[in-house]
């Protein structure tokens, strides 16, 4: 029977927990991390959260050993306000507090590592520099951001599901190997990092031939000779628009009846039409006229981002109060 010191293999990826004599009927008050690359952020996050601990009267004394290429972190309590924690108590705050140092270098550290293995091993035919911008996507990705939404609630839901296997692994041991813990027990968590890693690669791409896209459309805008200083394009919520100069004069239909033929073969929409009537038309200047609630439409972007400093946004002005009668829309004109 292997002996109750030799609890760990000397592997960064396989390991046995050992026990102690009696633990499960005893109280634990010690608790041994180990680690092979991420030993100094453990030993770093432990220590603040200990410093809270501190201030209610619970000292915890950290001892660092090493085995072979691992670095383990003895956390022992020394000191503790017997009369406010029992020994259930004390014990249970130790490992929580163990566990909540651990959910964090998991998350905000090892978590980008095993990404970055993920993309070199997977995606090594890309250029450094596009591996980089993969990383960042990946990253805006798995906190949401792409989407809009709130980067600290989905890195705070990742925790959460981490934290919880933390606990619920050291309410029965008293030693643990970061490596090894990820690698066995939070397999579903990795998996799903391939799968986050997998789509955001994925939508990078779709995004760089976007932007790609957008860089040849202001090329062909800024070639080409404007046929009108100054357009105005009155947009209803809806989409409809009405295109007219300076003057307030309609833009003459010859300039986008072809425009509209190609759109309808297309099954185009509107913001189509209005982006391709635009871009044939390629003024000095663009003027859009629209509702505050059209500002981060897709039409409005992808302008903004062709016309660049050309193209500016009116919410209200003499133009913008008739209503579109005229309205141009993808089948308003027979093909």
């Amino acid at each position: 029977m292997e002996e109750p010191s030799n609890w760990i293999q000397k592997s960064a990826v396989t390991y046995t927990i050992g026990t102690i004599t009696g633990e499960m009927n005893s109280i634990m008050q010690v608790v041994s991390v180990g680690s092979s690359r991420h030993a100094d952020q453990i030993l770093e996050r432990l220590n603040y959260e200990f410093r809270f601990l501190r201030e209610e009267g619970i000292n915890i004394d950290v001892q660092q050993t090493s085995r072979g290429n691992m670095k383990f972190l003895g956390c022992k309590l020394v000191r503790v306000n017997r009369e406010r924690f029992t020994p259930e108590d004390q014990a249970t705050i130790l490992r929580h507090f163990v566990a909540n140092a651990l959910s964090d270098v998991i998350v905000n550290d090892w978590e980008t590592v095993l990404i970055r293995k993920i993309v070199k091993d997977n995606y090594g035919h890309f250029s450094k520099d596009e591996r980089e911008g993969i990383m960042e996507f990946i990253r805006k990705s798995l906190d949401g951001r792409v989407a809009g939404e709130s980067d600290l609630f989905h890195r705070i839901s990742r925790k959460s599901r981490v934290l919880s296997r933390l606990i619920d692994y050291l309410d029965k041991h008293s030693e643990l190997v970061l490596e090894g813990f990820v690698t066995f027990r939070l397999k579903d968590y990795v998996e799903e990092l391939y799968e986050s890693v997998s789509k955001a690669v994925d939508e990078y791409l779709m995004e760089k031939e976007y932007k790609e896209f957008i860089r040849l459309l202001r090329y062909f805008v800024e070639v080409q000779e404007p046929k009108f200083d100054e357009v105005h394009a009155i947009v209803e919520p809806s989409g409809c628009f009405r295109l007219s100069d300076r003057e307030g004069r309609p833009v003459a239909r010859e300039y986008i009846d072809d425009i509209v033929m190609e759109i309808n073969k297309a099954e185009g929409d509107c913001e189509d039409l209005l982006i391709s009537s635009l871009i044939t038309i390629a003024p000095k200047c663009v003027v859009l006229h629209i509702q505050p609630e059209q500002d981060n439409s897709t039409a409005t972007e992808t302008i903004k981002k062709i016309f660049g400093d050309k193209a500016r946004i009116c919410h209200g002005c003499d133009r913008c109060k008739p209503k579109c009668k005229p309205k141009v829309g993808a089948r308003d004109l027979p093909t």
